[in-house]
């Protein structure tokens, strides 16, 4: 049933029909009311809470920032060795990434909805936004629950089945209010919720657009006022009468009547003018948009209903206050709007989709795995804070990487420098080959942040030796404990993975305990540890193969 008919048989009229189409013929012809529409049936609520995207202008943008972010967001599949699955997988991983790329592609002509996976998943996220619920019914499954295809079903569309006690028994579509044999029934298994958030009663979650549906009519009633006081030519509503003791008779009081409403009801009544040849008084009955201070009362709406949604105004294309940090500022609220609103829906969604979908190939002995990709603004942000704080104090520049995370430069004139603000020029030291910092005369201040270090004949057998040994240790210093840490948790993920398989795998070993394999995986640890090892262990080699070529190119 379209939404336009269930809006109607929810309010308990009918309409003729019109011709509709185009985006602005939705709420021309439907005067939306939430209060009328919600505390009817669940359909009616959802119907009205998708009727807003319509006819809300801020609660459309809102929920636009969040789904577009939810649709475009990076994700894929991973097998159990947590190795991506692509072309070269096997056929079931295969199979798995082709349902959810191409969600309708094996769907028969005439049958698909058209959707692609960005679309489908564009849809899913509004309904959960808006309704609270969305819903993929999965088509041609097979006998262990896998399906070939997915379509969409409009949440007002589906009536749930329960039994006496109140649990879910299935779902019916398109079911007719008080008639136990109408609609389609649909098993648990054929269904797919996606919930944003579980409802206090029943089995549909909670909306957004149910709380928000108040300060969404607020904001329609403040620019409908506004738009009638400026079609009237910014006349307002009100008693005309004679002045006291003005006397006029009942011919001249009805044509007067009747010039004043022609006026009053013309599309361009700004330009008409009424002459009146008695004095009249004026008793406005209607408030004006500056006594309403229906601005405030707009900005107000529109800025409640983005906070409620979690959607920053920078992110619905809007200009706000900025100044020297505005590029901060922008990032931050990127930041909020990823955060908040998009891995609310995420995480929901992300579960249905591993729990009751992708863990149906189980019991085909394949274990799949979706990763969403959410971008993580926190990661690197506390060691660069850490840094800055750390620039006055004097630090080696390999020790001040060392906070970042970064290798060194592998110069070690450089890693060994230590820079301090331009304030502190009298602090500013760099090694000789020997390890020994130079001396600085007062009157010779540097002026600027790097200072070459500067070097006297030493004895050059000697200086080899202490500038090796300070090599070492400064290596074991900043390598070691990268290396020991990456080593370390090579192994915890090797403990754990080895305890898992073995409990899964317990009766075959028992039954075979030759076969390792059912354990250990040599090669795939092999390269981890690799992986693990190799960036330090590059660092190390490249650094001593440069100072040694330093130290004895003399």
């Amino acid at each position: 049933m379209p939404i336009l008919d269930s809006l109607a048989a929810a309010l308990g009229y009918t309409r003729p029909a019109k011709a509709e189409t185009g985006p602005g013929a939705f709420p021309m012809m439907n005067d939306i009311h939430m209060g009328d529409l919600f505390g009817k049936s669940d359909q009616s609520r959802i119907a009205a809470a998708q009727a807003l995207y319509h006819v809300n202008p801020w609660v459309n943008a809102a929920e636009r920032a969040v789904t577009s972010k939810f649709a475009n967001v990076d994700w894929h599949l991973e097998d159990e060795d947590d190795e991506e699955i692509d072309e070269n997988s096997s056929l079931e991983q295969q199979a798995a990434l082709d349902l959810l790329e191409h969600p309708q592609r094996k769907l028969k002509r005439g049958e698909t909805q058209g959707l692609t996976r960005r679309a489908l998943w564009s849809i899913t996220s509004r309904h959960m936004g808006l309704c609270g619920t969305s819903f993929w019914y999965g088509d041609s499954m097979s006998l262990d629950g896998i399906p070939e295809s997915f379509l969409y079903v409009n949440p007002s569309r589906m009536t749930p089945v329960s039994n006496k006690s109140g649990f879910l028994m299935g779902w019916k579509l398109d079911a007719v209010p008080y008639n136990p044999y109408s609609g389609y029934p649909l098993t648990l298994d054929e269904v797919f919720q996606f919930t944003l958030d579980p409802g206090d009663v029943g089995h549909w979650g909670v909306g957004l657009a149910e709380a928000a549906g108040i300060l969404a009519e607020l904001w329609a009633l403040a620019a409908k006022h506004s738009g009638g006081v400026l079609s009237s030519g910014g006349r307002i509503a009100g008693i005309t009468m004679p002045k006291a003791g003005v006397e006029m008779s009942d011919e001249s009081w009805a044509s007067l009547v009747r010039d004043m409403r022609t006026i009053s009801e013309d599309p361009n009544a700004a330009k008409r003018n009424l002459i009146i040849k008695k004095p009249m008084d004026f008793l406005p009955t209607a408030a004006s948009p500056r006594e309403l201070d229906l601005i405030a009362s707009l900005s107000m709406s529109r800025d409640d209903i983005l906070a409620y949604w979690g959607v920053p105004k920078s992110q619905i294309g809007m200009d706000v206050p900025s100044g020297l940090n505005s590029g901060s500022t922008k990032d931050r609220d990127t930041a909020v709007l990823w955060q908040g609103a998009v891995h609310s829906r995420l995480v929901p969604f992300a579960e249905v989709l591993q729990f009751q979908l992708l863990d149906r190939w189980l019991q085909r002995g394949v274990r799949i795995e979706l990763e969403i990709e959410e971008p993580d603004f926190t990661e690197d942000a506390p060691k660069f804070q850490n840094a800055a704080t750390a620039l006055s104090q004097p630090l080696r520049n390999r020790e001040r990487r060392a906070i970042l995370g970064l290798d060194p430069l592998g110069d070690p004139v450089l890693d060994e420098a230590v820079w301090m603000p331009v304030t502190m020029t009298n602090m500013f030291t760099a090694p000789d080959p020997e390890g020994r910092p130079v001396e600085t005369e007062d009157e010779e201040e540097p002026t600027t942040i790097e200072v070459k270090a500067r070097t006297r004949p030493r004895n050059r057998a000697a200086g080899m030796q202490r500038s090796l040994t300070k090599l070492r240790t400064n290596l074991d210093r900043s390598a070691t404990p990268r290396i020991r840490s990456a080593v370390a948790d090579v192994l915890d993920e090797q403990r754990d993975e080895i305890i898992r398989k073995v409990r899964e795998n317990a009766a075959h070993i028992i039954a075979h305990p030759d076969d390792t394999d059912a354990w250990w995986n040599g090669k795939k640890w092999d390269a981890k540890m690799r992986r693990a090892i190799a960036p330090s262990v590059a660092g190390v080699a490249e650094s001593v193969t440069e100072h040694i070529g330093e130290v004895l190119s003399p």
